[in-house]
């Protein structure tokens, strides 16, 4: 997980903007998300390359041909590769003093970015889900965070990140003791079947979390 703080950005239509705001918690997904994306992109350059040369044997395409249909595909799958990793490398969580965000960013094509602003809202519960053996072994999963909102409830989910329970106990200090909605309980769900929700009191140490 990387921390940062004490860092001020300039909002501008075209770009990312945090005036006055300290960047608190910077989480991308899970390394092991990769792996579904490079794993199709493998499947369908293999299966490329053997209908290429399959071609070839029945001789239904020239040597140059072949050799640029051949180099054609790995220049596909390269650029495929690489926009796979841009899209996770810029796919990011941030936590602010005001606001809690997802920004998908891809350079030149696209800018999403989902971000609730904190002072509107009051977080009631924040859930670690981990669904799977494998999850837990790579430690792997989402945080949902609930907020109230006047007139409906909404949640902000950070899904497939590393260290889910270590970053729900982190959020949930800095939303509630010591943070900025000290006066709204925040309930952690736990996945422990005989107590599903705990107080977060309960959970929060004597010194905050500091980084994974």
């Amino acid at each position: 997980m990387d921390l940062r703080t004490n860092q001020s950005y300039r909002r501008t239509p075209d770009s990312l903007t945090l005036t006055e705001e300290d960047v608190i918690l910077v989480q991308r997904t899970h390394w092991f998300s990769l792996f579904a994306p490079f794993l199709a992109v493998i499947i369908l350059t293999s299966f490329a390359i053997a209908s290429i040369i399959g071609l070839y044997i029945m001789q239904l395409l020239t040597p140059i041909l072949t050799i640029e249909a051949l180099l054609f595909i790995l220049l596909l799958t390269g650029s495929g590769i690489l926009k796979i990793c841009i899209d996770w490398y810029f796919h990011l969580y941030v936590l602010t003093t005001k606001r809690i965000m997802e920004v998908q960013f891809t350079p030149l094509f696209t800018q999403d970015i989902n971000d609730i602003l904190l002072e509107q809202v009051r977080c009631t519960e924040v859930d670690v889900r981990m669904h799977g053996i494998l999850n837990q072994l790579l430690d792997k999963g989402d945080v949902v965070l609930t907020f109230d909102r006047p007139t409906h409830q909404e949640e902000f989910s950070i899904l497939e990140i590393s260290h889910p329970q270590s970053i729900c106990r982190f959020l949930v200090d800095k939303l509630s003791v010591g943070g900025f909605m000290s006066e709204s309980p925040i309930w952690f769900r736990s996945q422990n079947a005989k107590k599903r929700l705990r107080f977060s009191s309960e959970i929060i140490p004597k010194t905050s979390f500091g980084g994974i």
